[in-house]
């Protein structure tokens, strides 16, 4: 009777499940016997569900992308920015097919939320009625690098509605690009990413997905950076009322010296604590400079800084060199929301794409699936910020012997667009703003140029024109909402 009792039975086709699972994993597929013969082996991907194999390549195809583009000393947009001084203003020589008419690429709501913005326009209007301080965060990929886009955004944003300073800004930035501010550092900061994998043994990552770090020995006890105005840092980027430091210290004290402009140096000592820490400097005035030198016998992870206002808007620029924007569920979601609370953010602007359109599917169902994951992950975070999801830019490549829009592109799309209106949040269509199919070309092709040669990245000047569309629109969308108050 014991032989064919139930307990039995189960425990062994549990076995065999195991077993079964074994070979599965550690199958080559195909043995050759010899000849024309073969022995095939069912793997994994014979019986795992189709949507679990594409979002496994795709993520294994995005850390591959990841890696070429490290491996590149300069990119596109790093080669504008090292090699251009001054922006020279030429006659344009041809126009684009698109005219840009008001309204002609409005905001979608999704259609069971009308007031997708409305968090973020009464928070708007208590900035111009009451003084009050809000910020906006511009997550994006390579795109956004440099502050593109994000700056011109910022100073349209401060002009009309007040606020000073650059925003939160990551503690290092290796390519050092923005116009707005520099960098200094010392050469022994390191960096880890969400999107490597086997980076860290813990996910308290930083609003960029990223936090850095200075002593992994004895000998490495202190770190310094710098953050540095340049020739067109605005008078309004250049005032800092409030100056914070993101980090984490959680054993040793934390001795950070500090100096405004190449003045006195400051000194405060912080005790250790595993909770997020955001402290602000009694630095404040019109910068020049700020250095800041780190000591700790610890080790401290640091996540960047913020330069504010303490009224107006603030505008941050978050790039993600390489993201696809599937990667913040992979963040710590209480130390997330931490940081978020901290920053007090009513909008979010998500944009990313570049990384996804040339993984070429015939669905991208999958990535709908991630990206709507994604955005109902943030509006748990933050439920009273209101988020823009703008859709990918035109991007094109050589097919035959003409440069042509990505045949992936409109997939990608109508993937962005499904994933914003389930989550309930708005789209914004660059692809049609810019002109549509093959707009791309155009705008490298004009002068002064509007994107690069590379048929991807936008110049400086072409991402001045889109931070400027989509500001017109939201402003546009701002007027209907205090019209039908």
């Amino acid at each position: 009777m014991l032989n064919n009792s139930p307990l039995r039975i189960l425990l062994l086709l549990v076995y065999v499940g195991l077993m079964v699972g074994a070979v599965l994993i550690v199958s080559p597929g195909e043995i050759p016997l010899g000849g024309e013969l073969s022995l095939r082996i069912p793997t994994t991907k014979d019986v795992l569900p189709k949507e679990w194999l594409e979002e496994e390549n795709f993520q294994k195809a995005q850390e591959t992308q990841l890696a070429s583009q490290e491996d590149l000393e300069v990119d596109s947009v790093a080669a504008e920015a090292s090699a251009k001084t001054t922006e020279v203003k030429k006659p344009v020589k041809k126009k684009l097919k698109v005219s840009w008419k008001p309204g002609s690429i409005a905001l979608e709501y999704p259609a069971n939320n009308k007031e997708a913005l409305a968090n973020f326009f009464n928070a708007l209007q208590k900035v111009e009625e009451k003084g009050s301080h809000i910020r906006v965060m511009h997550f994006g990929d390579s795109q956004l690098e440099g502050d593109r886009m994000t700056e011109r955004l910022r100073r349209r944003f401060q002009n009309q509605f007040g606020g000073h300073g650059i925003g939160y800004i990551p503690m290092i930035e290796r390519r050092n690009i923005r116009t707005s501010v520099a960098q200094e550092y010392s050469r022994n900061w390191k960096r880890k990413s969400v999107l490597k994998k086997d980076s860290t043994d813990h996910n308290f990552y930083g609003m960029n997905g990223a936090y850095y770090y200075f002593n992994e020995s004895d000998k490495d006890e202190n770190a310094s950076a710098s953050f540095v105005s340049t020739g067109y840092t605005t008078k309004r980027e250049k005032q800092i009322d409030r100056f914070r430091l993101f980090y984490k210290n959680p054993e040793e004290p934390l001795y950070i010296y500090y100096t405004l402009n190449e003045g006195e140096e400051n000194i405060l000592r912080v005790p250790p604590s595993t909770d997020l820490q955001a402290t602000t400097l009694p630095i404040n005035g019109g910068f020049d400079r700020v250095d800041l030198f780190l000591e700790s016998k610890g080790q401290p992870e640091f996540y960047g800084i913020s330069m504010d206002g303490t009224s107006g808007i603030s505008v941050d620029n978050m790039a993600i060199r390489g993201s696809s924007g599937v990667e913040f569920t992979k963040l710590n979601k209480a130390f997330f929301k931490e940081q978020m609370d901290e920053l007090d953010t009513k909008l979010i602007i998500f944009q990313f794409g570049v990384n996804v359109v040339p993984q070429e599917r015939e669905s991208y169902a999958f990535y709908e699936r991630l990206l709507t994951h994604q955005l109902q992950y943030l509006k748990s975070i933050a439920p009273d910020c209101d988020i823009v999801v703008v859709g990918v830019s035109d991007m094109a490549k050589k097919i035959g012997t003409e440069i042509q829009t990505y045949p992936s592109i409109d997939l990608v799309r109508a993937a962005q667009r499904k994933a914003a209106k389930r989550a309930g949040c708005v789209y914004w269509d660059l692809y049609l703003a810019m002109g549509g199919e093959n707009s791309i070309r155009d705008w490298a092709e004009m002068e002064p140029a509007l994107a690069n040669k590379d048929f991807i990245h936008f110049t400086r000047t072409g991402a001045n024109k889109v931070g400027d569309l989509l500001f017109d629109e939201l402003m546009r969308e701002y007027k209907k909402f205090k019209e039908q108050k």
